[in-house]
């Protein structure tokens, strides 16, 4: 799916605005689009403009009549799913996603519920390293993970089975440890079984004592009418007892440990290993039940700290980053608004990057609203939309100047038109240099000489040293 063009007739303050996109030559399967141009040239406005038209359920008439899209690879555009990611600190995008916010996927900027956060995490935690590359991006190790257990939320899950849950339907067969079989009885007491083999097996492992149940029957009312057909919901109901009583069984273990569980123990510790651990989260997760309340991570001085204790900065990209991956889909675009805010330097010179590292098994196309040149030095110019204001209003020029690879200062000049890539206060540094050999303070003369970095600066701050000591000499 790629956005080729759309025009808008009349929206606040843009008028008759055509946009074209280029296709580049693509990174993996993502197509990447830069919107850039100077404050005012309302780069968020039509980020706006997208969300309200995109989303409207008039979109098939009364807003055709004002706006024309044209989207190459993919017949309707209600199949596109439409992710909005905003770093502004003044988010005036919040207000045009709070009526569709049904129907349209924005990442967060603080979390209040790190089980769901968790749960969410673990869909992906063995998905190629994605997750890995995120931590790893903001200085944490790739290795080494571990999950903390919520031991309360444990207790409170036979109320949770007893009761009858609407999705327990809605989880495919596939997932399932046992799935379904005429002989219900038997796939009953194999699951005894292995429960009790389980509970001997990691006694032996741990010399703890772990005292729980391990009878299916002793924990829930399976559907033990023999002459009922089991449906697929009594299986599944099975299944998720099955797991609740394992993590109980598990629980005990990790009491010792403050109820850590390393990823690279899963083999080990978890009934079924790591692949079934995975699948056995899904379900989790697809059911809303959240049984692990934070993450332990490594920095690379081997501290552990908790996700949940990470600093503002580094949970919000996170969250942010990580929001992208859990959303994005084929058929998404993703709408991304000054990702530069907040970020250190050497975050925004890898973003472009680290997208195409998490997305590149989905056909999207990502366009990004960005004052960053090291952003634009990512990407080749036909991949940027540079706004201009004019007395006409706001247009979309041709940019001449090549972008890939090519140097952030000549980006600022060319792209950014930034005539001085130097700061001002070095003239002031060069005035008071003169002042203190006027008044024969050399060696303090030298010391603010020393602080100057500019090449050029410092070249002509030299001749005028070498000239005030050749003067001197003279004497």
């Amino acid at each position: 799916m790629f956005l080729q063009k759309f025009y808008i007739h009349k929206f606040k303050n843009i008028n008759k605005l055509s946009l074209e996109f280029q296709k580049i030559h693509p990174l993996n399967n993502i197509q990447f689009s830069i919107i850039i141009g100077e404050n005012g040239t309302s780069k968020t406005t039509i980020f706006e403009y997208l969300i309200q038209s995109l989303l409207s359920t008039q979109i098939n008439e009364e807003n055709l009549k004002n706006s024309i899209f044209c989207f190459s690879d993919i017949d309707d555009i209600k199949k596109i799913k439409l992710i909005v990611s905003t770093y502004t600190p003044i988010d005036k995008l919040s207000v045009s996603m709070q009526e569709y916010s049904k129907r349209i996927y924005r990442t967060s900027t603080s979390v209040n519920n790190f089980s769901n956060l968790i749960s969410r995490i673990l869909k992906h935690i063995f998905n190629e390293g994605k997750i890995n590359n995120i931590l790893e991006f903001i200085g944490y190790r790739k290795d080494n993970l571990s999950l903390k257990l919520n031991s309360s939320r444990l207790k409170s899950m036979p109320r949770l089975l007893t009761k009858s849950n609407m999705f327990l339907n809605s989880i495919p067969s596939e997932l399932l440890e046992f799935k379904k079989s005429k002989d219900y009885f038997f796939i009953l007491s194999i699951m005894n079984q292995k429960l009790i083999s389980y509970k001997s097996s990691l006694e032996k492992m741990t010399s703890v004592k772990i005292n729980v149940i391990t009878r299916i029957e002793d924990f829930i009312k399976p559907n033990l009418k023999k002459d009922k057909v089991k449906s697929h919901y009594d299986f599944v109901k099975l299944n998720l007892a099955y797991i609740i009583l394992k993590y109980r069984i598990l629980n005990k273990v990790l009491i010792n440990s403050d109820n850590i569980l390393k990823l690279n123990d899963l083999e080990k510790f978890y009934l079924g290993g790591k692949s079934r651990f995975e699948k056995d989260s899904l379900i989790l997760e697809k059911l809303s039940i959240h049984l692990w309340n934070d993450m332990l991570l490594q920095d690379r001085f081997n501290n552990t700290i908790s996700l949940s204790k990470l600093s503002s900065g580094e949970i919000s990209f996170f969250l942010r980053t990580f929001d992208i991956l859990d959303y994005a889909a084929d058929n998404s675009l993703i709408l991304i608004d000054e990702p530069e805010t907040h970020l250190h330097p050497k975050w925004i010179r890898e973003y472009i990057p680290l997208l195409n590292s998490l997305l590149k098994d989905v056909k999207c196309h990502i366009i990004i609203a960005t004052h960053s040149p090291f952003i634009v030095s990512d990407v080749p110019k036909e991949a940027i939309i540079f706004l201009e204001k004019t007395s006409d209003g706001i247009i979309q020029t041709q940019l001449n100047e090549p972008t890939l690879g090519n140097s952030y200062n000549n980006i600022l000049v060319d792209v950014f038109n930034v005539k001085k890539t130097n700061g001002d206060m070095v003239n002031k540094y060069i005035e008071d240099i003169k002042v203190l050999l006027s008044k024969d303070l050399f060696d303090e003369a030298i010391n603010l000489y020393t602080k100057v970095a500019n090449q050029n600066h410092k070249f002509q701050l030299y001749k005028i040293l070498k000239k005030y000591i050749e003067n001197k000499e003279d004497l």
